[in-house]
């Protein structure tokens, strides 16, 4: 569900700022990165190794397109509210990430987790109705 909703999102972006190749080498150079990051920090993803790299890239994809959004359309109140959002959203991601493969499973990761989440959606989703 949360990848269809990153999919989703960048479709919605895309409509505010044209898509272009520089998106998906963007995202694939940022993917590779945290790939490597990861290893590094040493998560242990086992079965999950694929299915995460697949929602890594729809995450990744995501917030370089709310990049470009803010590039083609200046600062607005709207490009603001993707923007922030779609950090939010991967910050939410990246905490996820550490409670389920870090052991970070504590009241103050589950608290930011939400809230970086919660705020997210409200910022991203309100930000398709400003014009």
């Amino acid at each position: 569900a949360f990848l269809l909703g990153h999919i989703a999102y960048v479709a919605a972006f895309s409509q505010l700022a044209s898509f272009q190749m520089f998106n998906v080498v963007t995202a694939f150079i940022l993917l590779v990165a945290e790939i490597l990051l990861s290893g590094r920090l040493k998560f242990q993803f086992g079965s999950f190794s694929i299915p995460g790299i697949v929602y890594a890239a729809s995450i990744t994809l995501m917030l370089v397109k709310a990049l470009s959004v803010l590039e083609q359309m200046g600062y607005t109140g709207q490009s603001f509210c993707i923007i922030a959002g779609a950090v939010l959203f991967f910050v939410s991601d990246v905490l996820i990430i550490y409670i389920l493969f870090k052991g970070k499973d504590t009241f103050v990761y589950k608290l930011a987790n939400l809230l970086s989440y919660y705020v997210a959606q409200l910022l991203l989703a309100g930000s398709l109705w400003m014009r």
